[in-house]
């Protein structure tokens, strides 16, 4: 078998790798994608509101306990992480020292209440001020959970008795972070055959979908996301739907000390593009019809060589993600259950995950309806916290492989 540069390789649980001629192709493809670059600006990146909080605070501590005294930083290695920071820069995570504290703290979820309602509010007020005005199209607000470990980041000099030094609120507040959310396999199927059954939700349907980012040059400032599905009987992408990029209000990392897991909550602004003029929509479609599904490369889809940008030159391939799905719903909730397979064009970066995210409707629909007042949403808050923290922090299995500090 000939020899595949790792970043190259498809990370995937079946051990495939991409075929050379293939290879080929995606080497060229990111030669061009490079070659442009400077064009692109924000596209395929991560956005955030100009009024965004972005908070981190750990729980999980009595009054009695100092967190230098509880917990240490330990080094991991992450694949995907780690290809994204900069050189010389270790990744690490927060991990207990001792026995848990926990019944003296109280109720966790009180805590995490009081700390992030505040920003929850004003996050939804921010948002409503500049609405449809500054987005110029319709918006859909989510304030969605994720599970995983909040990775931090720092010298790669660090040593294990230096990381203890370093280990103060302060100094992880201002710390640069990742919040990894790839769980194990087993931990997915605990959450459909255990906690599905407890919390009330019920399977409202199963998805197969690609996710197609495009750069637009004539808006460098935002990513076309793209919802396509496989035609079986062509083998070719239809899109069903164009969304910009979602727009981030509000991001608050919890550690949660004596947790296997960690705890994301996130208010996100998602985007719906006005009616796509005929010329817009042509370059789209033939985009992405000239696609190929390809299950040996990362992303699952590839493009012909020098077909990875639209006739006009107006817009290009930045990255594909092939997610399939379980979606479970009830009235108060949204759990999604989902195997992603990525690859980053412009960083050359693919990952296969799977992931568990849990959307807090009822929560989202109160403070859209213009009821802005704390107590009208406190206790809502309150009992879904509950939930989260008696049923999704609990994992059995490695989440990240810890390493020996260089």
């Amino acid at each position: 078998m000939p020899y595949v540069p790792p970043h190259l390789r498809r990370h995937s649980r079946d051990g495939h790798v991409p075929t050379p001629s293939s290879l080929a192709l995606l080497f060229n493809r990111n030669l061009s994608l490079r070659s442009s670059n400077s064009n692109r600006h924000a596209a395929g990146k991560i956005v955030y509101a100009n009024s965004a909080v972005h908070e981190w605070f750990p729980v999980g501590l009595s009054p009695r306990q100092n967190i230098l005294s509880s917990v240490t930083l330990r080094p991991v290695s992450i694949h995907a992480v780690d290809r994204r920071t900069a050189d010389g820069v270790s990744s690490l995570v927060l991990l207990p020292l001792g026995p848990s504290e926990e019944a003296t703290v109280g109720n966790p979820w009180c805590l995490i209440t009081e700390l992030v309602l505040p920003h929850l509010v004003s996050s939804f007020r921010a948002l409503r001020s500049v609405g449809e005005i500054e987005y110029e199209t319709k918006i859909k607000p989510d304030l969605v959970a994720r599970f995983g470990k909040i990775v931090f980041h720092g010298s790669s000099t660090m040593m294990a008795k230096d990381a203890r030094t370093w280990v103060s609120e302060s100094s992880l507040r201002n710390s640069r972070r990742t919040f990894y959310t790839n769980v194990p396999c087993a931990y997915t199927k605990d959450v459909t055959d255990a906690v599905v059954p407890m919390i009330g939700v019920e399977l409202e349907d199963e998805k197969d979908v690609y996710h197609v980012k495009l750069s637009d040059k004539l808006r460098p400032d935002v990513t076309v996301s793209c919802k396509c599905r496989l035609v079986k009987e062509e083998q070719k992408m239809e899109v069903y739907k164009v969304e910009l990029n979602s727009v981030r209000q509000m991001v608050v990392d919890i550690s949660c000390i004596q947790k296997d897991l960690d705890l994301r909550l996130m208010l996100c602004a998602k985007r719906t593009m006005k009616a796509l003029s005929e010329e817009e929509l042509t370059a789209i479609t033939n985009l992405i019809g000239s696609a190929t599904v390809d299950p040996d490369v990362m992303g699952g889809l590839r493009w012909p060589l020098g077909k990875n940008s639209s006739g006009s030159n107006r817009y290009d391939v930045v990255g594909v993600w092939h997610i399939t799905s379980k979606c479970y719903r009830s009235t108060s909730y949204k759990l999604k259950v989902r195997q992603a397979d990525r690859f980053d064009f412009l960083r050359s970066i693919g990952e296969a995950t799977s992931e568990v995210t849990l959307k807090m409707g009822e929560i989202t629909r109160v403070l859209w309806d213009r009821n802005l007042e704390a107590d009208a949403i406190s206790d809502m808050l309150r009992k879904s916290l509950k939930l989260i923290w008696e049923h999704f922090l609990q994992c059995k299995y490695p989440v990240l492989e810890e390493v020996a500090p260089a």
